[in-house]
């Protein structure tokens, strides 16, 4: 009989704390994205994930190349460059209307002696969610 009775208190309590227990933010299906581009595909000289050969120059030359997915809007791009070890940021561009494929900036005024961490993001004009992000290395002598 106590066996019983503790596996129906058991059973009630359980049902219990699943009827007032928070989903978790489970608000039924997850709506479509409304963007319909094609996903963007970036390709950056130097290459992504790689460390640049030093350089002695406090400027540094920059390629960015959208490969797939340009939208017919435009796009718009954002390049910083932080000091590695510090993380303090020395430069950033925003090109104004990027209309084409192929984009080039130019990084100014690179402290000597460090290494940057370069952060390039490509975000459609049209759908913000459209968005590529990467990252490379140069070092300044």
């Amino acid at each position: 009989m106590k066996k019983l009775l503790a596996a129906v208190l058991l059973a009630f309590v359980s049902l219990t704390f699943i009827q007032c227990s928070d989903k978790g933010g489970d608000d039924g299906p997850t709506p479509p994205d409304p963007c319909s581009e094609t996903k963007l595909a970036v390709t950056t000289i130097p290459a992504i994930n790689t460390t640049a050969p030093a350089q002695v120059d406090a400027t540094f030359p920059v390629t960015i190349n959208i490969t797939a997915g340009f939208p017919a809007a435009g796009a718009t791009i954002n390049v910083v460059a932080k000091n590695d070890a510090t993380n303090a940021q020395f430069f950033e561009a925003n090109p104004a209307s990027v209309t084409a494929g192929v984009n080039n900036v130019t990084i100014t005024g690179t402290p000597a002696g460090i290494t940057a961490v370069v952060q390039v993001t490509v975000t459609s004009k049209n759908c913000p969610t459209n968005k590529w992000t990467g990252t490379f290395r140069y070092i300044r002598k």
